[in-house]
């Protein structure tokens, strides 16, 4: 499982050959539906990884009271489900998938556009949009570590 948190993140399930399971994404559905969510899928969800997300310079103070909120509800609903995870920051889990990093020049727009794309490639059949390209990402980094979990 992958989590990208906050208001316009999602999370999606893979399984072990890369297939999409499941997915929701956070901007369309109450918390109430995340976690039913959550516990349906629970049971076969082996690894999770949360994006670790922080406050960025500049922030407002709502925005980010928002953003920590949401990232501890998702904490929270995944701890409660008792699904083990593990923290990665963007920076780790896109190095990882060969994701270069935004360069000085690129607009965050741009950046997220590459995120897309990439998804798209890696999961053609699914409809990937910027509120749930980082979770698909994400749950394939994790796919990728921890795969051989049953080994």
């Amino acid at each position: 499982m992958g989590i990208d948190p906050g208001k316009s993140g999602a999370m999606a399930i893979l399984d072990e050959r890369g297939d999409v399971i499941s997915s929701i994404r956070h901007d369309n559905t109450t918390e109430h539906d995340r976690c039913e969510w959550v516990k349906k899928w629970a049971d076969m969800v082996e690894m999770c990884v949360l994006e670790k997300v922080h406050a960025f310079p500049g922030q407002g103070v709502s925005t980010t009271f928002t953003f920590g909120e949401s990232y501890g509800k998702s904490q929270g609903m995944i701890l409660l489900a008792g699904i083990p995870f593990e923290l990665k920051t963007p920076r780790t889990w896109q190095k990882s998938l060969s994701i270069k990093k935004k360069k000085k020049s690129e607009s965050q727009t741009d950046f997220k556009r590459r995120l897309k794309g990439m998804a798209q490639q890696l999961f053609p059949d699914e409809k990937i949009v910027n509120a749930n390209a980082d979770a698909y990402l994400i749950a394939e980094y994790c796919r990728r570590k921890h795969g051989d979990i049953h080994s």
